[in-house]
């Protein structure tokens, strides 16, 4: 019972973590020979751009992640993903005293089979509008480097060649429908009534779990 419980507490926060993102986008990473390595998930909750990558067929160790001021990721050398996403002219690095590149993110680890999950988040881009914008006219993409980033050169931190990309592409867009909310009043109505609906009854079953372990004695 116990068990059960717990296990319906942690999807109900995960289903009130999906219900909060504000906009959703995904990239399929490719190495350089265009193969399929893994795939990337971005939520931007509030002002944080939370990012899940899965990765595979890596050489083990440090690499570094960027995120690139184009949305093209053709091999072998992904050069047409352009620099780091840099709209405020900084230098490179999260240890930069002058840095770092909005685009910058930490290292990721490759276990000694290559594989690679990493989360991490950022508040230096979004997928909001406005200057910081990963959804700009050239787009954007994510960038893995054969080496780890040292995090204070300038441009990509010694991280070594380009071997694999994905490009940011959008899941969700609000701001769609909210011009089309316009000219669909009733519409736009049921959306948030719906949305209202769907979050009170998440925060509905969560108190009820938090009750029932109360009850049983299990917090």
């Amino acid at each position: 019972m116990v068990r059960v419980l717990l296990s319906f507490l942690l999807i109900t926060i995960g289903l009130m973590v999906a219900v909060s993102a504000q906009e959703v986008a995904t990239a399929n990473i490719v190495d350089a020979n265009g193969k399929a390595i893994g795939s990337a998930i971005l939520m931007q909750i509030g002002a944080k751009l939370e990012i899940d990558m899965k990765l595979s067929g890596l050489t083990p160790g440090l690499h570094g992640v960027h995120i690139h001021e184009t949305g093209k990721c053709e091999g072998p050398d992904f050069k047409s993903a352009g620099g780091h996403f840099n709209p405020t002219h900084a230098q490179h690095g999260l240890k930069n005293p002058t840095g770092p590149h909005a685009g910058d993110l930490p290292n990721l680890q490759a276990d000694e089979k290559g594989n690679a999950p990493y989360t991490e988040s950022t508040d230096h881009v979004t997928l909001l509008d406005g200057p910081a914008s990963l959804f700009d006219a050239n787009g954007s993409s994510i960038v893995i480097h054969a080496s780890a980033d040292d995090e204070m050169t300038d441009p990509s931190g010694n991280s070594g060649a380009r071997i694999a990309c994905g490009v940011i592409e959008r899941v969700v867009d609000h701001s769609k429908e909210t011009s089309a909310s316009k000219n669909s009043p009733s519409t736009s109505g049921e959306a948030q009534g719906f949305s209202l609906s769907l979050t009170t009854i998440i925060l509905g079953l969560l108190a009820l779990v938090l009750l029932l372990m109360i009850v049983l004695n299990v917090l």
